[in-house]
């Protein structure tokens, strides 16, 4: 099983090596590309699902110690304020442990986004230079050099 900075590692040279492009390899990347946007947004898909689980038990953690803190506080007689609720809330263990980890699946969502964006940029350019190949090969007054 690898690790998860080894899969980090190993996407980043991945993407590297999809987003290498030189004259030779143009065509290799034309038909590479529907296969490289699916892999990296089902990265991405993968991020936001890890995101939005992590989201869901940051919220339900909080909750709980709101209810479980004010539980208490009226169990011994005790007023307290909204204000200090919600402090005490936040300074719960879980409850900071879970946000720690929300704030890293936060990241890695960005991450697998910001792939995704790369790729879609390297579509568009492959596009592109597909027009450009295309008028110069049907105009013979153009070089490969202009």
């Amino acid at each position: 099983m690898t690790s998860k900075k080894e899969r980090r590692a190993e996407n980043l040279q991945l993407l590297e090596e999809a987003l290498d492009i030189t004259t030779t390899t143009v065509h290799e990347h034309y038909t590479r590309m529907p296969s490289e946007l699916s892999y990296f947004n089902e990265l991405y898909a993968k991020a936001v699902r890890r995101f939005l689980q992590s989201k869901v038990r940051y919220e339900q953690a909080r909750a709980a110690a709101y209810l479980n803190i004010r539980q208490e506080h009226e169990e011994a007689g005790q007023k307290i304020t909204e204000a200090k609720l919600s402090n005490l809330v936040e300074i719960d263990e879980e409850v900071m442990q879970l946000r720690l980890i929300l704030a890293e699946a936060e990241s890695g969502k960005q991450e697998a986004r910001g792939r995704c964006e790369a790729l879609h940029a390297k579509k568009e350019m492959l596009i592109s230079l597909g027009a450009h190949l295309r008028a110069e090969m049907s105009d013979p007054t153009l070089t490969m050099n202009n």
